[in-house]
């Protein structure tokens, strides 16, 4: 079976066909298919509106005389250096969309400074990917997925994009100092953290989420998930020590807060008793003790589609406790809390 490389065009679909040797279910990166530019050259892609390529190699250091009208591009796993893409970005004067997933053979991403209209970046698993050396005073939304990525984006992205108003991350392995010193996202008023179950550690501290929190004063959105079958962080059930607490900022544009997985971590409903203590204009705040899953008997199912380990739901229920305990008589009159737990088809587990 061939594996096909997509180029994604306004008004065409050009579907190139390469017969490969190894198995079309094996890993993508084995694929060897060297992308002909020669398709981009001569101005032949100035009619390009969006560029896909996936499974694939784009080797060329010759500046393309084309792409000027470039608004998207993807790259899904392709072997592509970062002085190859500037290349190929070397006239894309238009481009707003830039995302890059698996891409592990760019370590170090220059936006030139001609791409002024570039809006969205996405950086998937790049592994090698350390420092944005370009500014770009016209981004507004990013996303990250590696590792360290939250504490890569509080100490580099202020400073490479000031302008940033949406950012949205994911972290598979994360240590967070609680006095990292933040610069400041002066315009960020959309933030969605995802902490997978491998980012968690005796180290770890939710609480340290303060400082971003203060480094965003416009913030207006924050939503974070966590990803844990099994509690690993140190319960608040059972712990006489008191709750510690930070002088903050007033969040005077903070209205949405959404925290999924949930736990009985002491440093997440730490996090929790902050934020409700200085977002003078919190609107409403969920609680979300699952992973999110749908509400399998709220739909009169006849059992769970995603149902919950026996480990989750014991946490699940600590969790819902932790909240009686010490969050529920901290909620101002003005604010709407909601709290989720597993469903009842779920619970049936314990």
């Amino acid at each position: 079976m061939a594996t096909p490389i997509i180029i994604s065009i306004v008004g065409l679909r050009l579907l190139l066909h390469h017969s490969l040797k190894n198995s079309p279910y094996c890993y993508p990166q084995k694929s060897e298919v060297l992308f002909p530019t020669s398709l981009l050259s001569n101005g032949s892609g100035n009619s390009i509106r969006r560029l896909q390529l996936s499974w694939c190699v784009f080797s060329t250091t010759i500046g393309l005389d084309c792409l000027k009208n470039l608004t998207s591009l993807s790259l899904h796993d392709v072997r592509i250096t970062g002085d190859e893409l500037r290349c190929l970005l070397s006239n894309s004067t238009a481009l707003e969309h830039l995302n890059l997933t698996y891409c592990s053979k760019i370590s170090c991403l220059n936006i030139p400074s001609h791409m002024k209209r570039l809006r969205c970046l996405s950086l998937v698993l790049c592994e090698r990917i350390q420092v944005l050396l370009a500014e770009s005073l016209h981004v507004k939304q990013i996303e990250l997925s590696m590792e360290s990525a939250i504490s890569y984006a509080r100490v580099k992205l202020p400073s490479v994009v000031p302008n940033l108003e949406r950012l949205s991350i994911c972290s598979p392995c994360e240590v967070l100092s609680l006095f990292q010193t933040v610069k400041s996202f002066l315009v960020l008023s959309y933030v969605a953290l995802t902490l997978h179950g491998a980012a968690f550690s005796d180290a770890y501290d939710c609480f340290s989420l303060v400082s971003f929190l203060n480094a965003a004063p416009s913030l207006e959105t924050f939503v974070l998930a966590l990803s844990q079958l099994r509690m690993q962080l140190k319960s608040i059930i059972g712990d006489p020590s008191p709750l510690r607490q930070m002088v903050g900022h007033c969040h005077n544009h903070l209205k949405t807060v959404k925290i999924i997985g949930f736990c009985s971590a002491k440093s997440l409903v730490e996090l929790a008793c902050y934020i409700l203590e200085n977002a003078a204009s919190l609107d409403c705040l969920t609680l979300d003790t699952t992973l999110g899953f749908p509400r399998c008997s709220a739909n009169k199912l006849v059992k769970c589609l995603l149902p919950m380990g026996r480990d989750m739901v014991v946490e699940s229920n600590k969790a819902l406790l932790a909240i009686g305990e010490f969050i529920e008589g901290k909620v101002p009159p003005a604010v709407k809390l909601n709290v989720l737990g597993p469903c009842n088809l779920c619970s049936l587990f314990v």
